[in-house]
């Protein structure tokens, strides 16, 4: 069992972590709906260099504000992907 002073050292790295996972599951939804960094950054209303960090898993985004990312990739954005990727066929 770790003792307290090693604590804070294990959930910083645990969130570190938690950001890099997340950075790459919006980067690999965002590619799947064949979406530009331009056009989600747009769609979640943050701008393209934030977006990219968001993806590499390095920004200082609080926690609460992750979910923007993902309620954005919704299936309700479906429709309109997959519409977009058969045009460019």
């Amino acid at each position: 069992m770790p003792s307290q002073s090693e604590a804070p050292y294990d959930g910083v790295f645990i969130l570190a972590e938690v950001k890099v996972i997340s950075g790459r599951r919006i980067e690999e939804r965002r590619k799947f709906q064949r979406m530009t960094q331009k056009e989600l950054a747009a769609l979640v209303g943050m701008g393209v260099r934030w977006l990219r960090e968001v993806e590499a898993g390095s920004p200082d985004l609080p926690p609460a504000e992750w979910p923007r990312d993902y309620d954005s990739l919704d299936h309700e954005r479906d429709d309109e992907c997959r519409a977009r990727s058969t045009s460019r066929k």
